[in-house]
């Protein structure tokens, strides 16, 4: 079925028989998603961002669905631009997905400052950016730890 709705909407948003507009991509995404063809379904969002280049919420779905690829350093860079975009749907959460990312990329210095966004953007509870906080003050000790010559 996923099969076929893909191949549909690829056809009418080509032909202009579907309206261009972010729900059809984003159907078009995930139905290529659903069927493990996941080089296409990035490639859709990637046409779906320069559509409508805008829309913060597509690209953010471009970020995850990167990171769901393993392709972490584009989709934190994705995640970047999204939130720098105007109009994104729960920013606290974006910025807190972005930390995340940073983390993982052991960038703890960005990492450290995507909580504290979090926390000022709101909407995320300090049960889960606490913990995330703490685990990158302590990154960061460690690091500088490490980079401190012995006396």
């Amino acid at each position: 079925q996923f099969s076929r709705a893909a191949a549909l909407l690829e056809k009418g948003l080509a032909d202009g028989t579907l309206e261009n507009s972010r729900r059809n991509w984003e159907l078009l995404a995930s139905a290529y998603q659903q069927t493990s063809r996941d080089e296409q379904s990035l490639a859709t969002l990637e046409r779906a961002v320069n559509a409508f280049p805008q829309d913060a919420s597509l690209e953010f779905s471009l970020a995850q669905t990167l990171y769901g690829t393993g392709r972490v350093a584009e989709a934190y860079a994705r995640g970047q631009a999204a939130v720098a975009k105007p109009g994104l749907d729960k920013p606290g959460q974006s910025n807190l997905y972005l930390a995340y990312l940073a983390y993982e990329l052991q960038r703890y210095d960005e990492a450290a400052k995507w909580v504290e966004a979090a926390r000022t953007a709101g909407g995320v509870p300090a049960a889960t950016l606490d913990p995330l906080a703490k685990a990158v003050n302590d990154a960061q000790r460690e690091r500088a730890a490490l980079q401190t010559p012995a006396s």
